[in-house]
């Protein structure tokens, strides 16, 4: 299942997500005749423009004897301005001898009116139609059930309370300004939601190609949240023996755990609890069976009033968070489609390669995380040789440091070469023998997602190019996204197997969690340290942060189990924290991995190396940049406004916007009314945003059915073992 490049090992099987509606639905609201409108208007307007500047110009070109000073600037003023002139001005201007340029003036003022007037009505009316278009999605049964997947509670307002109809216009302009926001995500973002962003496989080098999109298998699972409530309530009425349970963290089907635990439990009242627990599996089964939004709410009321009676308190989602689960059932799903995929031995090592410079990347970061930690380490320690780590993480998490972050640009500089369009990498063969020397010491879990491009040939897709999007620590398919893969019992078996306890330096170990998501960190080899979560690990095999100590070890920082000179090194969570909040943890992780990216104002080129973009061609702005966010423009204004900016900035029509405040990033299109809606309703509450080029680009979307178009990526796995002095003596 492994195969090698010159740096990493990559697992073959991979996970294909995907979109389920396709782009098409969001290229379909764009404006099309107020458009054409709208730049006819605009190009009308920088005509009249020069023609007023050239005016102006023979004005002031008048001898100084033929006009008197202030009249010539009241007229020049008037003109810059585009007003009208009065009838004092017109007699002026005829004493300059300019008689028929007042009638060119009037009358192309006067065109000007015409057209912005025909460009607003159109405008106004191709705005109201697709507004009634998008509601009306909404109101099938296709978008119906995906609004009440991403949001059940605004479903239940909108659809079952049929708040839809007779909305006035600011109520319209609000719902629908949130249904884009939700249509968006399910059509243009890799968001992995059920039927509505649905778990497929595909591999390298091996498989059958299956190109017919299929929903094959639902599973519905109870909140990680929820189950522990349950599961503390079952504990207490149970024998003692029972006391010891937990839910480990890591646990993908928790609902499965607790069924099994009840049923091999020896005490009397486990038969009482089977049948209660039977109750709930019926919810379950109804959810997980239901097509229908009103099946599935009938059977979530279910599960949550048995919840409430069982545990004597509603369950209580995470509405707030992005990822978090926000009801007591969620549902994932398999779609049938598998995709075999090739790439050169070319590619193979641009690819490598590019990893290689995230890693040096990081490592370079963790570097500069050490040297703030031992500065600090002697004062806090007051001269004792190690310090709780508990007092060091309580000390971070009060006083954050200031990260000023190396950035790809900065650390290869010295090897880019500007092609005009974008930066390339030259990198020379000593660089790369150097930096993957240096990344030796670090055990590597990194889950790149692939954007790729190609074509298919002879029932493989043959991938030409690769852009890196988002690239995790961690192996973040493991366990959940391999759910319904028919190897996930090797997949998990032989990842593991690769994997040793421990070295002759220091034992490998894992920070646990408590989860409030569907996503499941896995524990790898080695023991763990709990912080906020449950192991799967025995008690022998498991810490607390009060186990552990924080000693220099050369010129770092390591941290130790307390007596021992047992130290330990910690693998990077999959999910987790921002880099200020994880500060204290990651000096002791390998280094985590986050696609890099400059925040400096301005346009920044793609990076390339070959043919793998390593970062996008993108721009920082502040929010001003692109017109008077915090000004009431009507929405005629505000297209009028980003039509213009376009231009300036000499943008791409389609991308991807994302605000300093917000998690993830929105799907951007200049002709599209809802996208420049969004935008400026965003704005308001950002420091700075960033627009990305859309790269692969809408023609290269390469998932096609009937419907359309899909937006897709490959969610894979790369590990690189640690290599020790005593690895590297016996060669």
């Amino acid at each position: 299942m492994w195969f090698n490049t010159s740096t990493w090992r990559w697992l073959k099987p991979f996970v294909l997500r995907s979109t389920s509606i396709p782009i098409e639905m969001v290229l379909n609201l764009r404006l099309k005749e107020s458009i054409k409108q709208l730049n006819e208007w605009s190009k009308s307007q920088q005509s009249f423009d020069q023609w007023c500047n050239h005016w102006i110009k023979e004005i002031r070109s008048v001898p100084v004897e033929r006009i008197s000073l202030p009249h010539q600037r009241k007229v020049i003023r008037r003109i810059k301005k585009r007003n009208p002139l009065t009838e004092q001005d017109k007699i002026i201007v005829t004493k300059w001898g300019m008689e028929k340029l007042i009638d060119e003036y009037c009358s192309q003022q006067q065109s000007l009116i015409s057209l912005k007037k025909k460009a607003q009505q159109s405008f106004h009316e191709e705005f109201e139609r697709l507004q009634q278009q998008l509601i009306e999605r909404f109101q099938s049964s296709q978008y119906e059930l995906a609004l009440y997947t991403l949001n059940h509670k605004l479903w239940h307002f909108w659809i079952k309370e049929n708040r839809l109809e007779n909305l006035t216009d600011a109520q319209k302009k609000q719902t629908c300004r949130t249904l884009f926001a939700y249509l968006q995500r399910v059509s243009t973002k890799n968001d992995t939601i059920g039927e509505y962003g649905p778990i497929s496989y595909g591999a390298f080098n091996q498989g059958k190609l299956i190109q017919t999109r299929q929903i094959t298998k639902r599973k519905a699972y109870f909140a990680y949240q929820g189950l522990q409530k349950l599961l503390s309530v079952i504990k207490k009425d149970l024998m003692p023996q029972a006391h010891a349970w937990n839910l480990p963290s890591s646990t993908v089907d928790g609902w499965k755990l607790v069924r099994e635990r009840v049923e091999d439990c020896n005490d009397p009242r486990s038969e009482i609890w089977i049948r209660i627990l039977d109750q709930l599996e019926e919810t379950r089964h109804l959810f997980e069976t239901s097509t229908q939004p009103n099946e599935k709410e009938q059977a979530l009321a279910q599960a949550e009033k048995l919840f409430t009676n069982i545990t004597g308190e509603a369950f209580q989602g995470e509405n707030q968070q992005y990822f978090a689960d926000k009801t007591l059932l969620y549902e994932e799903c398999h779609d049938q489609q598998y995709l075999p995929v090739t790439l050169s031995d070319d590619l193979w090592t641009e690819l490598d390669h590019a990893l290689l410079i995230h890693a040096k990347l990081r490592l370079n970061i963790w570097r500069s995380w050490q040297n703030i930690a031992v500065q600090k380490f002697e004062q806090l320690a007051n001269g004792n040789v190690s310090i709780p780590l508990m007092k060091w993480v309580s000390y971070w998490l009060r006083y954050p440091p200031s990260l000023d972050n190396q950035s790809a640009t900065d650390l290869l500089s010295p090897w880019l070469v500007d092609r005009n369009g974008y930066l390339s990498i030259k990198l020379p063969d000593r660089v790369i023998r150097s930096w993957r020397k240096e990344i030796n010491s670090f055990r590597w879990l990194l889950s790149p997602d692939l954007m790729v491009k190609g074509k298919f040939e002879t029932n493989r897709f043959n991938v030409a190019s690769i852009v890196i999007g988002e690239l995790h620590h961690g192996f973040t398919a493991d366990g959940w996204m391999f759910e319904f893969h028919p190897d996930k019992k090797e997949i998990n078996r032989i990842v593991r197997q690769s994997m040793p306890e421990k070295n002759q330096s220091f034992t490998w170990a894992n920070w646990i969690f408590q989860r409030k998501m569907k996503s499941t960190p896995q524990e790898y080899p080695g023991v763990s340290v709990k912080l906020t979560g449950h192991s799967e690990y025995p008690d022998e095999k498991s810490f607390s942060l009060y186990d552990l100590e924080v000693r220099r070890l050369g010129d770092k920082v390591a941290v130790f189990l307390q007596g021992t000179d047992n130290a330990l090194m910690f693998y990077p969570p999959a999910y987790g924290f921002n880099e200020t909040s994880f500060f204290p943890f990651a000096l002791f992780c390998s280094p985590m991995m986050e696609p890099s990216s400059n925040y400096s104002k301005g346009r920044h080129k793609a990076i390339k190396l070959g043919n793998v973009t390593l970062i996008r061609e993108h721009w920082v702005f502040e929010p001003t940049d692109w017109g008077e966010v915090h000004a009431s423009l009507d929405g005629f204004q505000q297209m009028a406004c980003l039509q213009e900016i376009k231009v300036k900035y000499q943008l791409p029509q389609v991308g991807y916007l994302r605000f300093s405040q917000e998690l993830k990033p929105v799907w951007f299109d200049f002709n599209n009314p809802f996208c420049v809606d969004l935008f400026f309703n965003m704005a308001k509450k950002a420091e700075w945003f960033t627009f990305s080029r859309m790269d692969p680009g809408v023609e290269d979307l390469f998932l096609k059915d009937d419907r359309g178009h899909y937006c897709c990526e490959l969610r894979t796995f790369a590990y690189r073992q640690e290599i020790t002095s005593k690895d590297m003596l016996m060669g």
